[in-house]
């Protein structure tokens, strides 16, 4: 979960208890988040685009996308990563 202002939290009891986590790199102003397999987490930033995360949201990279802005993103079951946005 991410929360404006105060960083990524992650829980691996079903939601009962929620941590911090350090979320090293990681912009300000996440607006969008999408979970893939193996502790795979993308964020998308309003004005700094799309970040991965291989290592269940300790760090972040930020990734090349298409010229589009992204506005929204989705991971299917396979890994694939969907990315869209407007010109």
């Amino acid at each position: 979960a991410w929360e404006a202002g105060t960083g990524l939290y992650g829980s691996t009891d079903s939601g009962a208890i929620w941590r911090p986590l350090t979320a090293q790199k990681l912009p300000p102003d996440v607006m969008k988040l999408a979970a893939g397999p193996k502790g795979t987490l993308y964020a998308l930033s309003a004005r700094a685009g799309l970040w991965r995360s291989t290592n269940s949201g300790k760090s972040f990279t930020a990734l090349q996308t298409p010229e589009a802005q992204p506005t929204t993103l989705s991971v299917a079951a396979d890994g694939a990563l969907w990315v869209g946005g407007k010109s």
